[in-house]
């Protein structure tokens, strides 16, 4: 990781992400990603303003320390260049009211790192107006450079951290099917007429008369018959 100073206007600077460069870039080009970043950088109560907006932009409030002057910025980011995977540019630009305005065209490029990582740098060339543009340039300069640092340190953090697969959605208890009724036949029908005559000869009695309960056998057996071919 690592500043140098021979951009003019400006500064840029460079970390080695332990990501691919597709999970980087995706990262780098959410901005709800990044508005975490900055939030997450500036705190929770300095940054909690600023948000994703529809389309490529980002705005809020965030209130910025230099020096002895606690600035609170009206925000807007906006993507304003992009080659897939290698390259954008984005412009960042911050209005403080009667302290004046500050605004930062950033260049972020991503190239193939060691162990199938990143290598993610940044140039920055920022301006000041009003009473932001008094303030001594080397002090605004150094706390620029270290936001900048732990801002894309906090998006390669973001990258590095897989994304976890959706929840398997539970699956629907399946309805067991109702018993299908038993139908019966020819040959339930002829075991029940062959049970009932054989319960018949055992036990002939009961108070009837054989002629009686052999009568009723044969009705059985016709009526079982016609069931049959009925």
């Amino acid at each position: 990781m690592g500043f140098h100073d021979d951009v003019p206007g400006g500064f840029q600077g460079e970390i080695a992400v332990a990501a691919p460069i597709e999970r980087v870039w995706a990262a780098l080009n959410a901005p709800e990603v990044v508005a975490r970043c900055l939030r997450e950088v500036a705190g929770a109560d300095a940054g909690a303003g600023l948000k994703a907006e529809a389309g490529d932009r980002l705005a809020g409030t965030l209130v910025a320390h230099i020096g002895p002057v606690e600035a609170p910025l009206d925000v807007v980011v906006e993507w304003t260049e992009r080659q897939p995977s290698r390259r954008c540019r984005l412009l960042a630009q911050g209005d403080a009211g009667l302290l004046g305005s500050a605004r930062a065209a950033v260049e972020v490029t991503l190239a193939d790192g060691p162990a199938g990582g990143t290598a993610l740098s940044w140039r920055v060339r920022p301006e000041r107006s009003g009473a932001l543009a008094q303030l001594d340039a080397g002090l605004v300069e150094g706390l620029a450079r270290g936001l900048a640092e732990r801002v894309f340190l906090a998006l390669g953090a973001e990258a590095e951290t897989p994304i976890p697969p959706p929840e398997a959605e539970p699956k629907e208890a399946l309805l067991e099917a109702p018993p299908v009724p038993h139908t019966p036949d020819a040959a339930d029908i002829r075991a029940a007429v062959v049970a009932a005559a054989a319960e018949a000869a055992v036990s002939p009695a009961r108070g009837l008369p054989p002629l009686v309960w052999i009568g009723g056998l044969v009705l059985l057996v016709i009526a079982s018959l016609a069931l049959l071919l009925g």
